[in-house]
């Protein structure tokens, strides 16, 4: 499923979005993130059949500083576009009226910079929409003939720079004296920037927009009775692009399934089994046992998930998919963040199956993901090792090793112990499996063959 991210500085602003339903909030369902902000979800039909959903939030507080932290906390559940709605000042001079919708080219905080006694000396301090972005919206913008139709009405589309600072204005020629710094700016608002610059520095693979509705002129007649009207227009508009876009960039500008979005968008260290879901919703792995390890790790507050640093970039995660009497089951995926965009491979392993029988040792061999027993890995060799219990007193099974190397995985080692004759009166002593019989991983054996049913 398309994610779409959409934040906004007000709850009056996050209402609008709610009402992009016919039942407003009654047709999305409330979510709470791991640290206990809540945001709403619910799914949208795109043209030829796509389909997407919107994750809504409100900042705590308005601002840069919550713009910043909230859009940083939301990009974890890796959205593929992220918009900001809600309304701003718009600059009058331009032609903009009350009511028209205002799409982000780029931001600007104006604030920024070096005051001397009585000057102050700009320093410009900018966030971009990227360049690709601005081409779909230009072809948006084209095709929609520069209008939003909201509440029976045909407003305007402009496409432009924003402002933005810590301050609310309310003063004659604000946008004058904006004017001196970025002379196409069309909007004021106090977001804007901190959203576009944390969506950019968080991953440069998401498309940051900002979208908001003209509430006022940032003059004397500043007041707050256009806030609704201006709030419900930029959430059409965002819709309106959002429904557009995704079907036309889906093929090759939406991340791939074998794409990981993080480190940022998705939490690492993984602590808790919201992490958990947000790592399996792009790695798709299979768990044993569903219910089992979701019970388990809800009750710990475990994600079950463990990096490893392979140096040069790369990681080592290793997830538990279920349990059984002795020991778990587990997969492991390389991470590779050498590239712009990090993505993953899922390893497979070499393993022998030893039969003991009047004949003698008989082994034959297979290649499997999953590992079951009881792993370790050793960060300074990069070799993992799975001591594989034959039973609970640990006096028989296997023990293997493993160097993690490119891309694959090399068996370096398999020791085997068959299970030992006890007498009824012998004193059971498990040895230790580094001093169990080796097997010869030069030889290649038969292809392990998986008994039928009925035999």
């Amino acid at each position: 499923m398309i994610k779409v991210l959409v934040i906004t500085a007000l709850p009056e602003e996050l209402e609008a979005v709610l009402n992009l339903k016919a039942n407003g909030r009654a047709d999305w369902k409330q979510a709470q993130t791991s640290d206990k902000y809540f945001y709403f979800e619910t799914d949208f039909a795109a043209e030829n059949g796509n389909s997407f959903r919107i994750l809504a939030s409100a900042q705590p507080c308005p601002g840069m500083t919550h713009a910043s932290g909230h859009t940083t906390r939301m990009l974890r559940y890796a959205p593929d576009l992220a918009f900001m709605t809600g309304f701003c000042a718009g600059n009058e001079e331009k032609g903009i009226k009350l009511g028209d919708a205002v799409v982000s080219t780029m931001a600007f905080h104006y604030e920024s910079g070096k005051q001397t006694g009585s000057e102050f000396k700009p320093d410009m301090a900018c966030a971009n929409v990227d360049a690709w972005v601005l081409q779909w919206l230009g072809d948006f913008h084209a095709t929609q003939k520069g209008i939003v139709r909201f509440d029976e009405k045909d407003l305007k589309m402009w496409v432009g720079a924003f402002a933005t600072g810590s301050a609310v204005i309310a003063k004659l020629d604000s946008f004058r004296d904006l004017e001196k710094r970025q002379r196409s700016v069309l909007a004021l608002d106090m977001e804007a920037f901190a959203f576009l610059q944390s969506v950019e520095g968080n991953n440069r693979n998401i498309p940051g927009i900002v979208i908001k509705g003209v509430c006022d002129f940032a003059d004397e007649n500043k007041g707050d009775s256009f806030h609704v009207p201006a709030a419900g227009v930029a959430a059409r508009c965002m819709l309106d692009f959002a429904t557009y876009a995704i079907p036309r960039m889906k093929k090759n500008k939406l991340p791939k399934q074998t794409e990981v979005i993080y480190p940022i968008s998705l939490p690492r260290p993984a602590q808790t089994y919201i992490d958990r879901i947000q790592w399996k919703a792009v790695l798709q792995w299979q768990d044993d046992d569903k219910d089992f390890v979701e019970e388990r790790f809800r009750e710990q507050d475990s994600s079950g998930l463990e990096f490893y640093e392979l140096g040069n970039e790369k990681f080592l995660l290793e997830i538990s998919l279920g349990f059984g009497a002795y020991q778990g089951s587990y997969c492991y995926f390389l991470l590779d963040e050498t590239e712009e965009l990090p993505s993953w491979e899922i390893l497979d392993f070499r393993k022998l199956s030893v039969d003991y029988t009047d004949k003698g040792v008989e082994v034959s061999e297979y290649t499997d993901a999953d590992v079951f027993g009881l792993p370790w890995f050793d960060e300074e060799t990069n070799v993992l090792k799975v001591f594989t219990k034959g039973r609970g007193i640990g006096d028989c099974g296997h023990l293997a090793s493993y160097r993690i190397e490119q891309n694959c995985t090399s068996l370096l080692e398999w020791r085997d112990q068959d299970l030992p004759e006890y007498k009824e009166d012998d004193e059971i002593e498990a040895s230790e499996p580094e001093s169990w019989p080796l097997i010869d991983i030069l030889v290649v054996y038969p292809p392990y063959e998986v008994p039928l049913e009925n035999e």
